[in-house]
This record gives C-alpha cells, structure tokens and sequence, in this order.
C-alpha cells in the first residue's frame, strides 16, 4: 500500500513482523482495523502468538529497511 492509498473511513493499517526462528520469519502481516486491539485480535485469530511486534507503519516495521516479505 502507498502512503497515497486510502483506507476504509475509520481503519489504520497495522504491521505485524515474525520473530527469528518462527516459522514465517522475515515476513510481516498487514492488518486494517479501527484500533490497535482489534488489530492484535485479528492477528492472534489468524496466527495464534506465533508473531513478534505490532507497528503503526510499514516504516516503523522496517519492511523495506530488511526487505520483508508480506503474507497475504
């Protein structure tokens, strides 16, 4: 998504990185939701707690920085 990109009217894009030794390291997860709990909600739903951080941007998250691949 580029930062020009609108969401839905009242979502905020989450990113959400795997930590090493997990079976999706080196990738990251998008997730849009209203809040940053109802994000989580949704990841642990998909993922269980196999997942690392939680961040409010994909810059945050270093995706391109350490070149992340993205789950879709």
């Amino acid at each position: 998504m580029t930062k020009t990109m609108k969401l839905e009217e009242g979502l905020h894009e989450y990113i959400f990185t795997f930590g090493y030794g997990q079976p999706n390291e080196n990738c990251f997860h998008a997730v849009r939701a209203k809040d940053s709990n109802e994000a989580r909600a949704e990841m642990v739903y998909r993922f269980g707690k196999k997942w690392a951080f939680q961040y409010d941007s994909r810059e945050k998250a270093g995706v391109d920085r350490y070149n992340l691949t993205e789950i879709k």
